[in-house]
């Protein structure tokens, strides 16, 4: 557990690094009222290079500080912070069980996940389990107060490089589906799972074991490069290939 922060503290290379100008926000961008955040990362210098830069923003208080995904959602329960800033590693679990819980103990809290992963796939997991913001720990200084004040005020905040990221992906995917050629069965299950239909009711539909239903959502999730049923049915309604 980290110890009890003292007004002096080092700053981390990430708070130092930026080649962008690190003066204060316009006055339009100041927090109508004090804006409470929750800093975790289980690196030290990171974590309070992070509480100073932020700390030295008017407008933003950092209330408490987490070395642990366990310690991240107690104190979030705990002091009701506006914001929680995550690392997404921290030993103890990883950053989509630490955003599960804290959704769960703390659903009042917005997450801004602040991380050395820059995985498509992984970026897509985080923003689908609740995360409303995602800066790389390679962007400048500003990037992270530019996040902290957009989510803060209700939105949501991607970095241009994981923007990038996520449109790339998202355009794979379509273009996977347009080249998928699919089977009249496998058009079939698709049809049902738009429906919402469970495995047990598509079987009884089209008259075929739930092995086989089984096998043809194997099917489709690996033709759609989708990581579960929904998401197939998403990127299906996205391209006509069933109603929504």
């Amino acid at each position: 557990m980290p110890n009890n922060r003292t007004r002096t503290v080092p700053v981390s290379s990430f708070a130092t690094r930026s080649t962008e100008p690190e003066g204060r926000p316009s006055e339009s961008r100041v927090p109508a009222r004090e804006v409470r955040i929750l800093v975790a990362d289980d690196h030290a210098v990171i974590r309070l290079g992070i509480i100073a830069l932020l700390e030295s923003q008017p407008g933003f208080h950092v209330v408490g500080e987490a070395a642990s995904c366990l310690e991240c959602c107690e104190k979030a329960a705990a002091l009701k912070p506006d914001i929680v800033i995550l690392d997404l590693e921290m030993g103890d679990c990883c950053g989509a069980q630490a955003l599960k819980r804290l959704s769960k103990d703390a659903p009042q809290v917005r997450v801004l996940v602040f991380s050395a992963h820059t995985n498509d796939c992984l970026v897509s997991e985080i923003i689908r389990t609740g995360a409303r913001g995602y800066v790389p720990k390679t962007a400048s200084s500003r990037h992270l107060v530019d996040a902290v004040q957009t989510v803060c005020s209700g939105g949501a905040y991607l970095h241009p490089s994981i923007s990038s990221l996520v449109i790339d992906r998202l355009n794979r995917r379509k273009g996977r589906a347009q080249e998928a050629a699919l089977s009249a069965r496998e058009s079939s299950v698709l049809k049902l799972l738009a429906e919402g239909k469970r495995n047990k009711e598509i079987a009884s539909t089209l008259f075929i074991s739930e092995r086989t239903v089984k096998f043809h959502v194997s099917s489709l999730l690996q033709k759609f490069e989708a990581d579960n049923r929904t998401e197939v049915v998403k990127i299906a309604i996205g391209e006509g290939l069933v109603g929504g």
